[in-house]
């Protein structure tokens, strides 16, 4: 069987298809697909919850998951159990996102953090403790409200700042790890634009958000 392509009805490559880089970054959104440190990927995401998971079993559960072929996994990180009273942090036992996140790394696993503040995750009030579901300002851009937000952000930032993305081509081993690659720990947007009582505005501060807590988005 002979197969013939027509080479001229290719789409050219553009390797700045999308320009949301915050920083100096090998990853790359071309119009065709997605490059690694040059190469093209295909990058396969899964979802696990790990504050829903006994910690005991995380390390089990990635490789599972990297056994399946999942190159990703995309976490929450559940305002709800991080912080249920207003001040008061909580990252031990099993909400222990550093401890997650070195386990990805041990296993080469990159991860994809959604750190909402509000979040599609099943879970009550979208992830909102009490105190910030029983106001009325609540996904907006009330300066209020984005004041506990922020420090949130500042509490999130603490517990991954190791973690944040390296290029693959220039990252050095730290800590004594030998992996090649540490995790993507990285912040998404999340799904705070569906508020409608913020809407854009409201994206744009959460953006500013995250970037006033040193949080870039490679």
């Amino acid at each position: 069987m002979n197969i013939h392509f027509e080479c001229q009805r290719f789409k050219p490559l553009n390797s700045h298809h999308l320009s949301l880089s915050e920083v100096e970054s090998d990853l790359v959104a071309t119009n065709l697909y997605l490059e690694r440190a040059g190469k093209p990927i295909a990058p396969v995401v899964g979802e696990f919850h790990f504050s829903r998971c006994p910690q005991e079993c995380w390390e089990d559960e990635i490789r599972k998951m990297k056994a399946g072929g999942v190159t990703v996994i995309s976490t929450y990180l559940f305002w709800i159990l991080h912080e249920e009273r207003e001040g008061e942090f909580n990252f031990a036992s099993d909400r222990d996102i550093r401890k997650f996140l070195s386990l990805c790394e041990k296993n080469e696993m990159l991860v994809l953090l959604r750190i909402g503040p509000w979040c599609h995750g099943e879970v009550v009030y979208g992830g909102f403790p009490e105190f910030i579901q029983e106001r009325q300002d609540k996904r907006t851009s009330s300066p209020e409200y984005l004041e506990k937000v922020r420090n949130l952000y500042r509490a999130y930032y603490e517990q991954v700042k190791d973690f944040f993305y390296r290029m693959a081509a220039k990252w050095q081993p730290e800590r004594g790890s030998s992996a090649h690659v540490r995790p993507l720990s990285r912040a998404t947007l999340g799904t705070e634009h569906a508020a409608s009582s913020g809407g854009q505005p409201l994206l744009h501060q959460q953006r500013k958000n995250r970037q006033g807590n040193r949080c870039r988005y490679p």
